[in-house]
């Protein structure tokens, strides 16, 4: 499912929504260190990003897992409250029982840090042992568009059947307002800050759910600067949660970790999470045209990345590959258009 239905934004290859003022990032925007901040605090922060270096796609060797991340976000809207009903809760009741102490509402922007802070990094090892192996088949594939032995890896990632936070009590419900929530703001507005609480919020009240933690890492890059470490993290447990989903689902999440690979300095991760996306495509056009507005959003640390799947996409020789994926593109893209 896309952060703003219909909008076509995190769908394929994340094109871009209009640019806001308080939404649109500079090229090649500086790194700062991450710092993540209660939502309660108060006054806005600006967000950062951490680089890294770039790191192996072969199976025997994995990146190890950064340093707890954080993410930055600002004083939330005043919605409601902060905890969903039970959910075997009568809807006509009239009156609550008090709180009890060990029952009080769950405030999801500080679990939200926490888990970012101290469960996040081990999540995303865990997550990043199976994707290793996709991105290393991807970055061997002669012939990416439509291989099935790329497609074959993907459909193994969140197979190991474990849960990624088991015992943790979780409401659907509340991630689901909050969500719905952020991505009404991200309708009016933009990636803004305000959308950015509000959907960390929502990885508070469910981080169990890939569609949450996917669109969390999405507005994360969308901040200004990107938070790409965590991104990153959370694009690799997006990928990973609740066992294998049809592929072409995936795709938003393999496009949100190239770019947070990126942004990152991981470089080849990126180029090959970009392959691996263009494996899963049904529409090769469409994947082309996004890559070149991601190039053209996030700047130059995503020239080879993508340059390399259009050449891919270019040499599938695919009816669908159509203009964006062709030299003219290519050479745009290059500078080397006249």
């Amino acid at each position: 499912m896309t952060l703003v239905k219909g909008s076509g934004e995190r769908g394929a290859l994340l094109p871009l929504a209009p640019q806001v003022a308080n939404s649109t990032p500079t090229r090649g925007a500086e790194a700062a260190p991450s710092a993540f901040v209660n939502v309660n605090a108060g006054p806005s922060v600006s967000p950062g990003s951490t680089t890294g270096t770039s790191a192996s796609s072969s199976p025997s060797a994995v990146t190890a897992a950064a340093p707890p991340t954080a993410l930055a976000v600002v004083a939330r809207p005043a919605l409601s409250a902060d905890v969903a009903a039970p959910a075997n809760a009568s809807t006509g009741s009239t009156a609550a029982p008090p709180l009890a102490a060990d029952s009080a509402p769950i405030d999801y922007a500080v679990r939200a840090s926490d888990l970012m802070a101290t469960q996040m990094p081990r999540l995303a090892q865990r997550a990043e042992r199976q994707v290793a192996r996709v991105l290393f088949v991807a970055g061997r594939s002669e012939h990416v568009a439509g291989d099935d032995a790329i497609r074959a890896a993907a459909a193994t990632v969140g197979r190991d059947g474990s849960d990624a936070l088991a015992g943790l009590p979780v409401s659907a419900r509340e991630a689901q307002r909050l969500g719905e929530a952020a991505r009404a703001e991200y309708a009016r507005r933009g990636g803004t800050p305000e959308a950015l609480a509000l959907q960390a919020r929502a990885f508070g009240a469910n981080p169990l759910d890939a569609e949450t933690a996917g669109n969390l890492a999405f507005l994360l890059l969308r901040q200004r600067p990107a938070q790409a470490e965590a991104a990153r993290q959370l694009a690799l447990l997006a990928l990973t949660l609740h066992g294998p989903r049809q592929l072409e689902s995936r795709i938003e999440d393999w496009a949100t970790l190239a770019i947070a690979s990126a942004l990152s300095g991981r470089e080849r991760d990126s180029r090959n999470a970009f392959l691996v996306a263009l494996a899963l495509a049904s529409n090769l056009e469409r994947q082309c045209k996004a890559a070149l507005d991601v190039y053209a959003f996030y700047g130059e640390r995503l020239r080879a990345p993508v340059e390399a799947m259009l050449q891919s996409a270019s040499a599938s020789g695919r009816n669908d590959a159509g203009p964006f994926c062709d030299g003219p593109a290519q050479r745009l893209l290059s500078g080397s258009a006249r």
